[in-house]
């Protein structure tokens, strides 16, 4: 019987007759490019082949996610997230089952400008009695959260 990589098997395709099928068997994660026949005593080759990923990889925020189905194993696809948001790493296929990826939101890394306001860099190293008690900050007040 043949031997096929990644595949199962093949003990039951021994003494089968000239143009007979042996069924291939895949591992988990291959797919069977077709079952191996008996041609004259000798089986045609066959083989289980890395399975592609039949379906788009899922991720919120994802640009482009909805055209990944079909990507082969082994293959990287490239993706972009919705403004806002980065990537933490293209999706990769394997096996037929995609690497675990998202679209991560964006952190707030410039001080904001803020009209009237001093210097915000060293705020966190300031007491609030000290800002609060300014007389520059009297006239104004917080709004929103």
């Amino acid at each position: 019987p043949p031997e096929i990589a990644h595949g199962g098997p093949m003990d039951g395709c021994a003494g089968r007759p000239s143009g007979a099928l042996c069924e291939v068997r895949c591992a988990t994660g291959y797919v069977k490019n077709e079952d191996s026949r008996c041609i004259l005593g000798i089986f045609q080759e066959a083989q289980c082949l890395p399975k592609a990923c039949d379906y788009a990889p899922v991720i919120e925020h994802c640009v482009g996610c909805d055209s990944g189905d079909g990507t082969p194993s082994g293959a990287v696809f490239e993706i972009g997230c919705e403004p806002g948001y980065r990537k933490s790493n293209d999706p990769g296929c394997m096996l037929g089952h995609w690497t675990t990826e998202r679209c991560i939101p964006d952190s707030c890394d410039q001080l904001p400008d803020v009209v009237h306001s001093e210097d915000c860099r060293n705020a966190q190293e300031k007491p609030t009695a000290n800002v609060v008690g300014s007389s520059a900050f009297q006239a104004f007040s917080r709004q929103g959260p």
